[in-house]
Formats: structure tokens, C-alpha cells, sequence
């Protein structure tokens, strides 16, 4: 059985790699026997308070740990909630796949969408502390260690479950247990997932999909609610001869664009025909992020950067995870690798907007690069369309690839 108790054998573990290779922490491997007895300090006295830098992206603060022996403390806590209680974050592909397979079926049904509303910073922490409580599995350092924890956090001001740090995806996982169970396992429902704040639920036609809604905010845990502006209904009517396979929904979903069509009758079965793209709001913030790109290059006239930052954003690279030491992959294949791109008008209008904004002349083309012809060739050479296509892919050195995404991390 995995030993849980705080010591400096079961600390030592959570070190990572990239701990003592990244410029977060400004530590040596000769640092490890000082970090673990700072962290054994803090589990014996508590927190007094919680070391934290924190940035804004898309309105809501994010915090990183700024102090290694915290976060190897919470990044224990965090691994012994997940080891006892088995929760996990859904596969967002896997959601994807499922519900278009489900989609495509030509029968009556319902979709709803649910978005939680500051998913974390609404979580009741004290409510959670309590589950946990009751839960004899976990050990009472480990609760002692939470409730420290968040009293520090609320002494400066944090609500909730602070944005960013592992141990606060973990428990926000445990604290939607009861949610999603009571939900999936209701009789006419034939489909439910959720991805963090987003959930997806696809219920047969005999069930009122808004009053279902209204009840799924009372089992919602204490302090939480949707968003009714992201929350919706869609309901998906039976076959008609007069039917003439128009879209008859279009459902924006975890960075995609689902188009779903009226039932058809093909090759001697119902069916919908269902397309996938990616999102709009996606396809414009990757314009916002060109646009950046076009900006910083006429400010410093550094060709190199924008060459690379072009190869990143059309393409796919690798990068070693900070927090996990593992490497991990991005761009346009990974992150959008279910749409078909011969098919896609998001890679079009991507490849359009960027076109149009190395070539144009245009007065109102105020961020065209002052670039050579070849240079410019040579940009142009980099499309979304066969970025995708080609499965194009580049690396870099993590302190590289941070200064080259810096220009349009918060676009």
C-alpha cells in the first residue's frame, strides 16, 4: 500500500526534472535535503501564508506557486486526493468523439451545454474540507495541511480554489464527484461528460430539457452556478419527409464548431450528417495572436523571432511540461486534430487573414512586416492549411520557446 504520511521519503518523490532545470525556483539538486526539511516545517506548523505570483489571462487571475517547498507539499496532498479517490479529467477528444458518434444518430434527442460560472473561485473551501474529513482515508496531517493552507488564502484575499496550482484541479475534480454521478446515472440521459467548467449532456426526446436543467442547479455543489450566457438547450427534432438536411443545430464545444444537420434517409438508415471545425472564437484569437507576432517584429525587427513564432503557430512543437518534467505537444494537429482539413473554412480564413496581411499594401494594413521578398516568400511558405496536412512540426528549448510565445500569451 503507497505510504501518504508526510516525511521526507514520500516529499522527496515529487521533485521533478525540470525543477532544477528552469529558472522558476533558482535552486541546485544539492538543495533537495533543505527543500523537503522546509516543507516538513511547514506540514508541522501550517501555512502562514501561501508564496504566489499570478498573472491575468482572459479576465481571471492564474497563480503559480513561488516557493518550491510549498508546492512540493501541495503537490503531495494533490497526488494523495487523486491516488484515494481515483478522480481524473476527462480526455477532451475522447468527450469529442463520443458526442459525435451520438450526434450523428437519426433519432430525436437533446443537447445541453452547461458552463460553470468562476468554476474555481466559487468552490465553497470549507465545504470541501469537510468531505474530506469525513472520508477516513485521509490522514488528518493532510487535512491539517489543506485547512492551513486555504486560512492563508483567505487572509490574503483568495477565493475559492486558486486558479492554476494542481492541488486546486484536484479538488475541484473531488468536489464535482457527487455532480457528475447523480447526473450520468439518471434514466434518460444517454450521454454526460464534463471537462473542467464545461459539461455536455445529450438526453432522449420524453424528457423537458429545461426543467432537467433547473434541477441540475440544485445538486450543483454549494457556492456554484452556470453561466447563462454559455449554458444552452438545444433540441434536435424527429425525421420529416419536408426535411431538407439543413444544419439543424450548430453546438461551439471545448474549441470546436459542431455543425449537426436535420435527419436524412442515406444508404437505408436515419442518419444526421455532422461536421466539425474549429471554433470561431478560436480562429480569432489565433488572428489577434498574428497580429502580435506582426507588432513585436516592427518594433524590434528581429526576423528570427517572427520566423519562429510563424513556425509555431502554423504548425506543432514540442515542449518539456514544468510541472510534470514530461514532454508534451501542441498546435494545430494536437489541439485541433479532429477536423478535417480539406474541408475546414477556419484553416481558410487563417490562411486568408495571413496572406492578406504579409502582401497587402493597403493603408489599413498597419502591422504588413517590412521584410525582403525572400523573407516574405519564405513566411509564406508556412500556411495553416499544410501545417496541418503535413503535420509540420518544430522544437525548441523551453527558455525559447517561453520568450518566443511571450509576445501573445494573454491574446
Amino acid at each position: 500500500m503507497r505510504d501518504f504520511t508526510i516525511h521526507s521519503q514520500t516529499l522527496r518523490r515529487h521533485f521533478q526534472k525540470s525543477d532544477f532545470e528552469s529558472k522558476i525556483w533558482l535552486v541546485e539538486p544539492n538543495d533537495k535535503d533543505d527543500i523537503i526539511m522546509e516543507s516538513q516545517r511547514i506540514a508541522a506548523i501550517g501555512f502562514k501564508t501561501v508564496s504566489l505570483r499570478f498573472n491575468k489571462i482572459n479576465g481571471k487571475a492564474v497563480f503559480r506557486l513561488a516557493s518550491l517547498p510549498q508546492a512540493l507539499l501541495t503537490r503531495h496532498v494533490s497526488e494523495t486526493i487523486r491516488q484515494i479517490t481515483n478522480v481524473h479529467q476527462s480526455d477532451r477528444n475522447s468527450i469529442i468523439r463520443s458526442i459525435l458518434q451520438l450526434l450523428s444518430e437519426g433519432i430525436s434527442f437533446n443537447v445541453i451545454k452547461m458552463d460553470i460560472k468562476s468554476f474555481y473561485e466559487n468552490i465553497n473551501v470549507e465545504n470541501t474540507i469537510k468531505l474530506l474529513k469525513s472520508d477516513p482515508a485521509f490522514s488528518r496531517q493532510s487535512i491539517f495541511v489543506l485547512e492551513s493552507f486555504f486560512s492563508a488564502l483567505k487572509r490574503q484575499h483568495i477565493p475559492g480554489l486558486p486558479r492554476g496550482i494542481g492541488l486546486s484541479a484536484t479538488l475541484a475534480e473531488y468536489v464535482m464527484r457527487g455532480f457528475d454521478r447523480k447526473v450520468s446515472t439518471h434514466p434518460n440521459i444517454r450521454y454526460y461528460n464534463r471537462y473542467v467548467d464545461d459539461a455536455i449532456i445529450i438526453t432522449t426526446s420524453d424528457i423537458d430539457p429545461e426543467k432537467f436543467l433547473d434541477d441540475a442547479k440544485d445538486i450543483l455543489p454549494q457556492g456554484l452556478n452556470f453561466n447563462e450566457s454559455k449554458t444552452k438547450i438545444y433540441k434536435f427534432s424527429n425525421y420529416s419527409k419536408k426535411a431538407l438536411t439543413h444544419p439543424e443545430h450548430m453546438i461551439n464545444f471545448l474549441g470546436y464548431k459542431i455543425t449537426i444537420d436535420e435527419i436524412c434517409y442515406k444508404n437505408k438508415k436515419f442518419l444526421r450528417e455532422v461536421s466539425i471545425d474549429i471554433a470561431d472564437s478560436k480562429v480569432s484569437r489565433t488572428k489577434r495572436r498574428l497580429a502580435k507576432i506582426f507588432l513585436d517584429y516592427n518594433n524590434k525587427r528581429n526576423f528570427d523571432d517572427l520566423l519562429n513564432r510563424m513556425k509555431i503557430i502554423t504548425s506543432n512543437y514540442g515542449y518539456e511540461d514544468q510541472i510534470s518534467g514530461m514532454w508534451r505537444y501542441s498546435g494545430l494537429r494536437y489541439n485541433y486534430g479532429l477536423i478535417n482539413p480539406q474541408q475546414s473554412d477556419a484553416l481558410k480564413s487563417l490562411d486568408k487573414f495571413m496572406i492578406n496581411t504579409l502582401t497587402s499594401k493597403h493603408p489599413n494594413n498597419r502591422i504588413r512586416p517590412n521584410i525582403s521578398s525572400s523573407q516574405r516568400h519564405q513566411l509564406l511558405g508556412l500556411r495553416f492549411s499544410t501545417g496541418f496536412t503535413e503535420n509540420r512540426f518544430f522544437t525548441f528549448k523551453r527558455d525559447h520557446l517561453i520568450h518566443l510565445i511571450g509576445c501573445w500569451a494573454y491574446a
